[in-house]
């Protein structure tokens, strides 16, 4: 049976909401050629065709909207808006006067008005009639666009000197030094762009992210919220946002983000990647693949969507497609170590130890939800078993000096704080070491990986733990060799493994590696340590069956 035009637009409108931009695209159009001056059709045109990054070519749909029905108030504030982006200050302050003819007004009506006051006292986005020559900026543009961020520095700073009113330097410099990781540094150039010019959506932005980076998630997000209420089609900062909302653990609102950046940006690729990894984290794999894919239909070269793509294809056991993603990834970057790691471990391939940038990525994306994942659904006693038996080998009194290896989230540090004198934690993912300090449990807390701190640290410990962190790392030869010949006196190194009765140790498929007792004593006869406790214990669940773990207590 025909469908109405009526339902072909509700059908159009679905489509657009759902993220199907070209199925709603392929709607709209059918109803433009049977009726091309259709109000909702051309409006809904216009609004799809901003998405796709076109503004001049959406003004004709929606002048086509506002000649059939001029009384729809949406209609006008998409059209004064898309003007307003445009810079065309006469056209969207003619709008804004004809619209008040139709008794138009309201919250969106004031927003654009006090937008095209903005743009009105702005020449070159610079106040006070501190007029910037295009060509300097120009030049300093040019040199953050080929990566030359020192020098832009310098630019920038020279400029000021003459142009200390220019909001939009200021910004320029702020994103040199975010490039540079100077963050505080960043922070400070942002917050005077915004003085300069309040209603500056790039710099709110910006600083969400200089924010973000520096793990000041609520603040990040009220920057990016600030940006939004300033330019509420502003893709960018709905993608940020989303980032900062999946940091924060908070799933729901980090999708309805990512959601909102593809409508008004449908060629996001970044956006559907982020959205695959949040629908990821949520449990719903086939929509994640199914994000990863639209990233990828814009952006077939995209490395990361294809490492994304095959960690979910292993989560779903599709071995030989994880295998094939992974493959793609590094077809594209041959240099890609964590699809390298996955790639070794799905072929059984022998490494050494995990990639750090591995690692890392997997426990910041983790961080937030870490302690309430481990512990309330994976059923993870290992920090309390090895308090329990530090103390019934240790006998009476404090455990002394303790240097938690690995200490992620303080797991440890929160079961043996009160017993012993001194507690230094160290992890090379700075989202884990963040949730550790707000718990205020750790005397010291370092940024850093095992072997360059144990290679360079002054250690003077009675007691090094390790828990659930060798499985990140194969081959123990050098932190066993490095405990032992450079901290300065006796101690204990109490540790947990992922179990394998098979000769050494092994890169499994989870991309952890299980180690063998007899590798453990292998290392223990060669730096002479003495095995004190072994025992097999429950380590975690996984897909609902417990890991069996091996639990040793060594003295050096």
């Amino acid at each position: 049976m025909d469908l109405t035009i009526e339902q072909i637009l509700q059908k159009g409108i679905e489509a657009h909401q759902a993220g199907q931009f070209q199925e709603a695209n392929r709607l709209y159009n059918s109803i433009l050629k049977v009726q091309p001056k259709h109000p909702d059709a051309n409006h809904n045109m216009g609004v799809l065709t901003v998405g796709f990054g076109k503004a001049q070519e959406a003004l004709p749909f929606f002048k086509t909207a506002l000649e059939a029905n001029p009384s729809v108030a949406q209609f006008w504030l998409s059209y004064i808006d898309v003007l307003l982006q445009l810079t065309k200050k006469d056209e969207a302050k003619a709008a804004l006067n004809q619209a008040k003819k139709y008794n138009l007004m309201g919250d969106g009506f004031d927003a654009l008005k006090k937008k095209l006051s903005s743009l009105e006292q702005t020449s070159n986005l610079d106040f006070q009639n501190q007029v910037l020559p295009q060509d300097q900026l120009e030049a300093v543009i040019n040199l953050y666009n080929q990566g030359l961020l020192q020098q832009v520095l310098g630019k920038t700073s020279e400029l000021l000197k003459s142009y200390p009113d220019s909001a939009i330097l200021h910004n320029i410099q702020g994103a040199a030094n975010n490039g540079l990781m100077q963050f505080n540094a960043a922070i400070k150039s942002f917050k005077e762009a915004i003085n300069i010019k309040f209603d500056f959506p790039d710099a709110h932005n910006n600083l969400g992210i200089a924010l973000q980076e520096q793990g000041k998630l609520e603040e990040a997000i009220s920057a990016f919220e600030k940006s939004l209420s300033i330019n509420p089609n502003y893709a960018d900062a709905y993608y940020n946002m989303g980032i900062a909302l999946q940091k924060q653990g908070n799933l729901v609102k980090a999708i309805e983000a990512c959601n909102k950046a593809i409508n008004l940006k449908p060629d996001f690729a970044d956006a559907h990647n982020n959205l695959g990894l949040a629908l990821q984290e949520q449990g719903k794999l086939k929509e994640a693949i199914s994000a990863f894919n639209n990233a990828l239909s814009i952006n077939p070269s995209y490395t990361e969507v294809h490492y994304n793509m095959g960690d979910v294809l292993k989560e779903q056991d599709k071995m030989e497609e994880a295998i094939k993603a992974y493959q793609r990834a590094l077809t594209i970057k041959p240099d890609y170590a964590q699809a390298k790691h996955m790639l070794s471990a799905l072929t059984g391939k022998s490494t050494n130890v995990a990639p750090r940038e591995y690692i890392e990525n997997l426990f910041d994306k983790h961080a937030k939800n870490f302690d309430k994942s481990l512990v309330n659904e994976l059923d993870y006693q290992t920090p309390r078993i090895i308090l329990e038996l530090a103390k019934k080998k240790h006998g009476d009194g404090l455990l002394g000096s303790i240097l938690d290896l690995g200490c992620g989230t303080g797991l440890f540090g929160s079961e043996v704080k009160e017993f012993c004198e001194h507690l230094e934690g160290i992890d090379i993912s700075k989202s884990m070491l963040e949730q550790a300090r707000h718990k205020n449990i750790y005397d010291k807390l370092n940024h850093v990986d095992i072997v360059e701190y144990l290679s360079t640290a002054n250690l003077e410990f009675d007691y090094f733990i390790s828990a659930d962190v060798f499985i990140y790392v194969g081959e123990l030869s050098e932190v066993f060799r490095l405990i032992k010949s450079r901290n300065k006196r006796p101690g204990k190194l109490i540790f947990s493994t992922e179990h394998t009765e098979k000769e050494g140790f092994t890169l499994e498929k989870s991309g952890r590696y299980s180690h063998s007792k007899k590798y453990i004593e292998s290392l223990c006869d060669k730096f002479s340590y003495s095995i004190v406790h072994f025992s097999k214990i429950d380590l975690r669940k996984e897909k609902g069956v417990f890991l069996t773990g091996g639990l040793y207590l060594l003295n050096f």
